[in-house]
């Protein structure tokens, strides 16, 4: 992003993990309410690697709901798939975080998905003005001083 108005291009991270055995149902493939541990694992990383981890959250008392997801099964996986989740996080004006997910399984889009979280205080209150260390994120971000993990244009084109 070069112009200081204009939206900064998205973040993301990519993680290979495995399939686990606890994670398929009786017909051996995984079962839809584990996906969303999956998007939560790229989250995580995401936080780790942008400063937004969950440790900060917990020390600022700032909760981050998710309040939308939506998930396209493609393909299904199965017990010890080999699969790389991406997480990407698109910019936003108001003070949310939009994510979109793929998982990929022999380099094939299997799942995609998205979600919003909005932050909160601890009785649940909507936070509306970012805290410091939220808003340093940000404005990296805005600046173009963040760099992108992972591209999809190799994939997804």
């Amino acid at each position: 992003m070069n112009n200081k108005n204009s939206t900064p291009n998205p973040l993301s991270i990519a993680i290979d993990r495995q399939i686990r055995f606890e994670e398929i149902d009786i017909t051996g493939v995984m079962w839809h309410g584990h996906y969303p541990s999956l998007f939560e694992e790229a989250r995580v990383a995401f936080g780790d690697i942008y400063g937004l981890s969950y440790e900060k959250f917990i020390e600022y008392r700032i909760a981050a709901p998710i309040v939308k997801l939506s998930i396209e099964y493609k393909m299904p996986l199965k017990f010890q798939d080999e699969v790389t989740i991406i997480a990407t996080l698109y910019w936003s004006e108001s003070l949310k975080f939009n994510f979109s997910y793929y998982i990929l399984k022999n380099q094939k889009i299997a799942t995609i998905a998205n979600t919003t979280q909005v932050l909160t205080d601890m009785n649940g209150n909507l936070i509306f003005i970012p805290p410091n260390w939220i808003k340093n994120f940000l404005e990296q971000w805005k600046r173009g001083k963040l760099k992108n993990q992972y591209t999809l244009h190799n994939i997804i084109s």
